[in-house]
């Protein structure tokens, strides 16, 4: 239930025409239309899980991606931009069981992704504009692990609430081509996660951690593409005693080093 309140609440945001996108890339930018860019991506992805600096498990391989980004200009002075995206694929587990011995599997994961931020464009020179933003963001995603001859799997789901602390940079080299870039903070706002294990529900609140975004790329009449890098830092949980014994979430990393290819509209 709380899963599919904040899906509407976000796909609410989403129809009220924040974007991540751009609309028109010099000071006669229109107000009247939106701009949408439809793009898919693919990209390498590792998980790494440590306790007291030791790494517990590491998962790496390729995750696809699905996305909207959605640009309105609000008035002369500020713009605002959504996003949204699908995530998902199957990588590689190496680490181990509860009790110490190795496990080597598969790891299945789907999610998806809103943010929304307002941002201020301010334009250097003519072909040049910067845009410092402020926004917020929801990521929430399903972990599941597959079970193997010497261990049981069992599903993780995360939901990560954040802001956005971050600025765009464009720079239209001509009618028909414009370079950009982004950069992002992502200030965690709340952690929340729910193990499904033996017919366990256990809930747990990682720590908070900064986590950072970057993108760049170029636009070519109707086509975009971009290489980005996406961070994920969760610090542990507290301990919690459960039927199964005290349980909490490691130290968790993540990193997304990818490209995406879009058509504009």
């Amino acid at each position: 239930m709380v899963f599919k309140i904040q899906f509407l609440l976000v796909y609410l945001l989403l129809l009220a025409g924040f974007s991540n996108s751009w609309a028109q890339d010099d000071k006669n930018f229109s107000q009247k239309q939106p701009c949408f860019l439809i793009y898919a991506s693919v990209s390498g992805f590792t998980w790494e899980e440590y306790e007291q600096g030791d790494k517990l498990l590491q998962e790496s391989g390729p995750l696809y991606g699905l996305g909207l980004q959605l640009s309105k200009p609000l008035s002369r002075d500020f713009r605002a931009h959504t996003k949204v995206e699908l995530f998902g694929g199957q990588v590689d587990y190496d680490g181990q069981t509860w009790g110490g011995d190795p496990v080597q599997t598969k790891v299945t994961y789907f999610g998806y992704k809103f943010e929304g931020n307002l941002g201020l464009p301010f334009w250097l020179t003519p072909r040049v504009t910067v845009e410092p933003f402020l926004g917020v963001g929801i990521r929430q995603w399903l972990r599941d692990i597959d079970s193997t001859a010497r261990a049981i799997g069992y599903s993780k789901y995360w939901a990560n609430f954040y802001g956005l602390l971050g600025g765009y940079i464009r720079y239209k080299s001509s009618s028909t081509v414009t370079f950009f870039g982004e950069g992002t903070l992502k200030i965690v706002i709340y952690n929340y996660q729910k193990i499904d294990i033996l017919g366990q529900d256990i809930t747990l609140e990682p720590s908070q951690r900064v986590s950072f975004y970057a993108e760049a790329g170029l636009r070519y009449q109707k086509w975009q593409i971009a290489a980005f890098y996406e961070g994920l830092r969760f610090g542990p949980s507290p301990l919690k005693y459960t039927a199964l014994g005290y349980v909490y979430q490691p130290k968790s990393e993540g990193d997304l080093w990818g490209f995406y290819l879009g058509i504009v509209f």
